[in-house]
């Protein structure tokens, strides 16, 4: 039980508001140090966690109280969702009715042992039972309140406050799915190789170009990593041209033009390096727990971000206190990346990785990802607000081709997907009809979205976020023959 007080003075920590709200005394808390902080949580309407850590830096004595300051902050590790603050004080309720129950039957048999009488014994046995009663606490929200919820949310849209969705910057993907739920998660689905971190920084970046605060984290790669293939793609640069190149101008072995076309990269990247600076993106990789970055993306939820993008939501360390098997870690991710979302009212993009050969033809002959095939853990789709799989032609026809350069004859575009693009399949979605999406894919950068110098013709223009990338109109054709030439 120890590890449920934690667990509920980390929920007051990281939102002190919860504790002023409570119904809890610190009379639920068994262990001392517990009482104590709870107490002090009590005490005053603290503004955060930060300002209670402040004040027991500044009162030695005060933190000695609660176990000392150390001890204190550990608490919050010990609760990755406030979302969860209605769990962890009803267990407290049901031990503290537990122990009172124990208390009542103890007194009643005390009493009878003296001789009390009868209505002596069932008036102690009541006082018992209503302090239980007293502790009880319902979950029912009344039609007033629930009404009055809406209407707010309601007037905030109205005022252009809040959005019931936001865009996403593609104008395809707006045009046809008005844009991605303003909270709930949202899953994209598909195979290694496929395409998923390449979609989750193109979409990161569209947003964040039309004017939302993102952040993205990937579990596969370190932080540094996914900047650079984010400049990359921005600059339309295909990172393995750029290895080419600097390998033999390294070597001595640049002839005039690859030493022009290196320095034209060269150019284009420290450019592209400048647009992501001014993008407000930020970026976590890998080694971080799913608990750790729940608390990260709560407090710049406080500063105003719009939209958190995971890529991939398999390969979180295991999590302590959770069955050792990858199946159990997953469903528990997952749901807590569910109620984080509630809780911050903030959508949250994932990626997943579905079970199936990396080479090949599936076994079941199955080409485009269902909702059932996320790898080790089918239920993922669940806890999704809107679920997308992702395909692509090339990719097939690439694991269709031999040695020789040959594609196999069995391939074709009706059945593996147009070759230049990458499909998004709506598998489901709580709100409007299913259908798919074809944007144009750009297989050098592997990038979905605009082309570098339309990033810098927009910048220069006006300095500010575009609602859309897809209105470049000609311009796509000058930026295509740039592209050509870096990449040659």
């Amino acid at each position: 039980m120890t590890d449920t007080e934690r667990q509920a003075l980390g929920v007051y920590l990281l939102s002190p508001e919860l504790a002023q709200a409570s119904i809890l005394t610190e009379d639920h808390f068994e262990a001392e140090r517990h009482r104590e902080l709870f107490v002090l949580l009590k005490s005053k309407a603290w503004t955060d966690g930060q300002e209670l850590f402040l004040h027991l830096s500044e009162k030695p004595r005060v933190a000695e109280k609660v176990g000392g300051l150390p001890y204190a902050m550990s608490h919050m590790d010990e609760a990755p969702s406030t979302q969860n603050v209605g769990t962890y004080e009803d267990a407290l309720k049901r031990k503290r009715a537990r122990s009172l129950l124990a208390a009542a039957a103890v007194e009643a048999q005390a009493l009878s042992f003296d001789g009390a009488e009868p209505f002596e014994l069932v008036k102690a046995v009541r006082d018992r039972l209503d302090a239980i009663d007293i502790d009880r606490r319902g979950v029912v929200v009344s039609a007033t309140e629930g009404a009055q919820d809406v209407a707010d949310d309601l007037e905030e849209e109205v005022r252009g406050e809040r959005v019931p969705y936001m865009t996403t910057g593609w104008r395809e993907w707006d045009t046809r799915w008005v844009g991605i739920p303003s909270e709930g998660v949202l899953l994209f689905l598909a195979r290694s190789g496929m395409g998923k971190t390449s979609l989750v920084n193109s979409l990161a970046v569209a947003m964040a170009m039309s004017g939302h605060k993102v952040h993205i984290h990937g579990t596969e790669t370190s932080a540094n990593k996914r900047n650079r293939a984010i400049i990359f793609g921005i600059a339309g640069i295909s990172p393995r041209q750029w290895g080419h190149l600097t390998l033999r101008h390294s070597e001595g072995r640049c002839n005039g033009e690859q030493l022009a076309t290196l320095r034209e990269c060269h150019r284009r990247l420290l450019a592209a390096a400048d647009i992501r600076a001014g993008l407000p993106i930020t970026v976590t990789g890998s080694g971080l727990s799913c608990e750790r970055l729940c608390s990260e993306v709560r407090n710049q939820a406080r500063k105003g971000l719009a939209v958190a993008f995971v890529d991939y939501v398999q390969d979180f360390p295991f999590s302590s206190g959770i069955e050792g098997k990858r199946t159990s870690q997953i469903v528990h991710h997952s749901r807590m990346l569910k109620d984080l979302s509630a809780e911050i009212r903030k959508p949250l993009v994932a990626a997943a990785q579905v079970s199936g050969e990396k080479e090949g033809i599936p076994s079941k002959g199955q080409v485009v990802p269902q909702m059932w095939d996320a790898q080790w853990a089918s239920g993922l789709h669940q806890d999704a607000e809107e679920v997308y799989a992702i395909n692509r032609g090339d990719y097939w026809e690439q694991r269709l081709t031999d040695v020789d350069g040959n594609v196999s004859a069995m391939f074709s575009e009706d059945r593996f997907g147009q070759v230049g693009v990458i499909d998004i399949h709506a598998r489901k979605r709580r709100e409007g009809s299913l259908g798919h999406l074809a944007l144009d894919w750009d297989g050098p950068r592997r990038w979905v979205g605009p082309v570098f110098e339309e990033m810098e013709r927009k910048r220069a223009i006006n300095n500010t976020p575009q609602p859309s990338w897809h209105d470049a109109g000609p311009m796509d054709v000058g930026c295509a023959t740039v592209r050509k030439e870096v990449t040659t």
